[in-house]
């Protein structure tokens, strides 16, 4: 990342790579970077090698570029980080979504389940939290189903194609509910309500609005209203 003087766009700080595994380099990304209340810089980003790729989840300090930790990721990031506190808790909190984003739709109309005529897919996302200071995973988590199309939901040609990330950007409210989307059509909005650090959509602590169509900017919050 950069840090640039907003008056005439000079070049203030570029901070160092993230950490990566030995053979790795950089790669595209359509993930952010969040600059938070604790005066820190979140970014994701992807690396990969010839037969692998992986996300990253970076901090550093806004005033020198320090970079503080990075964490390597079990799939790829497509969304900027949301910081903030989740639930009843007063820890700070970095959440990102993860997964392998969908492809474009096929030509002609294909099965459910199939992607441009082909096998079944099953494509993997989740929701992961970190605590905002160390970088260390808290223990909030959601997993979805697995999208069962190698397109996103409501994406079709030659007309209709977004072409999300796995996930839209998120929001936090003030009451620590996580509102983001999925390419499954669905707005998700995922709050730990009784503390324990986990999600459990059991307890209903996941709930979600199918809206037929899938989702890339970050959700608006107003006082009783999610745009």
């Amino acid at each position: 990342p950069y840090r640039v003087r907003l008056c005439d766009g000079a070049t203030l700080w570029e901070g160092p790579f993230p950490e990566r595994p030995p053979g790795y380099g950089a790669s595209f990304s359509s993930g952010g970077l969040v600059v938070a209340p604790n005066g820190w810089a979140y970014v994701t980003s992807n690396v990969q090698r010839q037969d692998a790729k992986m996300g990253v989840l970076s901090a550093y300090k806004v005033e020198t570029g320090e970079l503080m930790w990075s964490r390597q990721q079990a799939d790829l990031t497509g969304n900027a980080p949301s910081v903030g506190t989740l639930g009843p808790t007063d820890r700070l909190s970095v959440v990102i979504g993860i997964g392998a984003a969908p492809g474009l739709p096929p030509l002609l109309a294909s099965p459910a389940g199939a992607g441009g005529g082909a096998a079944p897919v099953a494509l993997l996302s989740q929701l992961v939290a970190f605590d905002a200071a160390t970088g260390e995973p808290t223990g909030w988590q959601y997993t979805p189903q697995p999208h069962r199309k190698a397109f996103a939901e409501g994406d079709s040609f030659p007309d209709h194609i977004c072409l999300p990330d796995t996930w839209s950007n998120g929001a936090i409210d003030g009451a620590g509910t996580y509102y983001v989307g999925h390419m499954s059509g669905n707005m998700f909005a995922v709050r730990d309500a009784n503390g324990d650090g986990i999600i459990d959509e059991a307890a209903g602590e996941v709930s979600k609005y199918y809206g037929g169509r899938s989702y890339q900017g970050s959700p608006g919050i107003a006082p009783g209203m999610l745009a």
